[in-house]
């Protein structure tokens, strides 16, 4: 995001035949990963980064924000369906479905709270 790419979640639960899917499906140029579960990705056409290999280039780069023109509008992510009524579908949601998320009353984030997370990474409020 702020690269001013979009991103898909992947689910390392997921069949190989979801993962191959949503891949396929999503267009993905760059698939991030991590060195555990690198071998369980279905063969695709992207660039695989595998970032705890790479931490230290990573870390190199700078944390300042590119200046970049990314509105609420532009494509901040896409979730796929469970597919349980037929195939899965993307739905994609803007920036300013994340901005409402952590600005609005409907949740607080303070520096000093900590949370547990309990849902996968491919769940959408994740």
């Amino acid at each position: 995001l702020k690269a001013g790419a979009s991103y898909v979640p992947l689910d390392k639960a997921w069949p190989s035949d979801r993962l191959a899917f949503v891949l396929r499906e999503s267009s993905a140029g760059v698939v991030l990963s991590h060195s555990d579960v690198v071998d369980d990705l279905p063969a695709f056409g992207a660039v695989l980064l595998v970032i705890d290999e790479e931490a230290s280039r990573i870390a190199r780069q700078p944390i300042s924000a590119p200046l970049l023109d990314v509105t609420g509008n532009d494509l901040a992510y896409v979730m796929f369906t469970s597919g349980s009524t037929g195939e899965p579908k993307g739905v994609c949601v803007p920036h300013r479905g994340v901005t409402r998320l952590v600005s609005s009353s409907f949740i607080s984030f303070a520096a000093s709270d900590v949370w547990l997370h309990a849902a996968p990474v491919a769940f959408d409020a994740s």
